[in-house]
């Protein structure tokens, strides 16, 4: 009903709200968003604990909050991978997984960002294969190093793809293409401070 809907919106509202502003923030700002939450929304509508530890299931009545590991899936083995490629899911894996798939459902651009050794390269990577696997999107993953040119990134997208029209390349199919850069940091900065590889990449933004 009616009531139950708008106890949902708001607290959707308040999730999206809370990692559109503090999304990219660390453990200090995420708290002071959750601490001015606290102050500014009612109660009922907030989850116990941090915002960022929790999702909203909307198969609840009304909307209600679960923390990430009830989402995360149990771990199985795979004697065939090496250690390198062993993904072991986590309540924070979950998390930047659920909030990745839904950018590329909406088709936006994300930028993961962190400390190095946190996961980001294999969050992301396993999240592709997994949509490619269902043929739902063709990846083209790149790797940037301070020798990376321009040029080079330019045939390594354009390569992937196939002829549709005298002037438009795309994907084969129905299917949606991903550009996925790690080491996004590493060309080489010019004289005057351009990058490149990266001007190349925000004509896609």
């Amino acid at each position: 009903d009616q009531e139950q809907f708008q106890k949902s919106l708001e607290k959707i509202f308040i999730f999206c709200f809370a990692w559109s502003v503090g999304g990219a923030l660390g453990t200090e700002g995420q708290n002071r968003i959750d601490s001015w939450l606290g102050n500014e929304c009612n109660q009922n509508n907030l989850p116990k604990g941090s915002i960022y530890d929790s999702y909203v299931v909307l198969a609840r009545r009304g909307g209600d909050y679960a923390k990430w590991g009830t989402m995360t899936p149990s771990f199985t083995y795979d004697p065939t991978k090496s250690y390198f490629e062993l993904f072991v899911p986590t309540g924070d894996t979950t998390k930047y997984t659920f909030l990745l798939k839904k950018f590329i459902a909406h088709q936006r651009s994300v930028f993961f960002t962190g400390v190095t050794g946190v996961g980001k390269t294999i969050i992301i990577s396993d999240t592709l294969r997994e949509l490619e696997n269902s043929g739902k999107i063709m990846p083209i993953m790149l790797t940037f190093s301070a020798q990376t040119k321009a040029r080079q990134t330019q045939d390594s997208i354009e390569e992937k793809l196939i002829k549709k029209r005298q002037k438009l390349l795309g994907p084969p199919g129905a299917k949606k293409a991903i550009i996925y850069v790690d080491d996004v940091n590493m060309p080489r900065v010019e004289e005057f401070g351009a990058q490149p590889p990266l001007e190349l990449c925000r004509q896609f933004l």
